[in-house]
């Protein structure tokens, strides 16, 4: 079975937000030439308080032990949602975690080394 997805957004439950993101996730992966399965996407939480990134980290570091090495977590909980930030990517405790650069992944820089992805 491949790792998990790990999606956890500010959006809430009241728009189209989180599927939208799922399904741009589906995409990406559809479009690789693979015979792999497809990953299960699972709903790490999407109540976490609009732009507070620290809450998000808050939220990762207590989800993340709960799943398997090689799971993604994609976090979306940005103050500054639309602005130019950049999205960071960090392989740390044998996972992955993609968000904005700032406060959000701070945690992991004792862990690991992230990196900046266009």
């Amino acid at each position: 079975m491949r790792p998990p997805v790990v999606l956890l957004t500010d959006f809430g439950w009241t728009d189209p937000w989180v599927a939208e993101v799922k399904g741009a996730l589906y995409g990406v992966w559809a479009r690789w030439p693979s015979d792999r399965e497809l990953p299960i996407v699972v709903d790490g939480g999407h109540d976490v308080p609009r732009g507070d990134a620290g809450a998000g980290a808050w939220f990762l570091r207590r989800l993340w032990p709960s799943f398997p090495p090689g799971s993604v977590f994609v976090a979306v909980v940005d103050p500054g949602v639309g602005g130019d930030r950049r999205a960071v990517a960090c392989r740390a405790l044998r996972r992955i975690f993609v968000g904005p650069a700032g406060d959000l992944l701070g945690w992991l820089r004792a862990a690991s080394r992230c990196s900046l992805v266009d």
